[in-house]
């Protein structure tokens, strides 16, 4: 899990750093020059992309986990009442039968 989670955050941050390559040369292009928007795009340090990603990827984690949760404590309810209604449904049968 912290493999897969590992590589995922590497492609994305060499994701991250083709499209500021790709940010740069067409500001280059269409400017003329260095670009007025290319050292703006380019500022940003890897490392704060990274723990956005990061931080990203556990909130979605915490969300997911409480999803679960939620999901597991609605479907034991269900299963309870479920129960509840067998033994009403039996309890019904008996008296008819006797």
């Amino acid at each position: 899990m912290q493999t897969d989670r590992a590589v995922m955050v590497e492609e994305i941050v060499d994701y991250v750093k083709f499209l500021r390559l790709q940010v740069k040369v067409l500001s280059m292009s269409r400017l003329g020059g260095a670009g007025a928007v290319a050292p703006y795009v380019t500022d940003t340090p890897l490392s704060s992309i990274e723990d956005i990603i990061h931080q990203a990827m556990e909130n979605q984690e915490t969300l997911l986990t409480t999803r679960k949760s939620s999901f597991e404590v609605e479907l034991e309810a269900k299963r309870k009442l479920v129960e509840e209604l067998d033994i009403k449904q039996r309890e019904k049968l008996s008296h008819l039968m006797f």
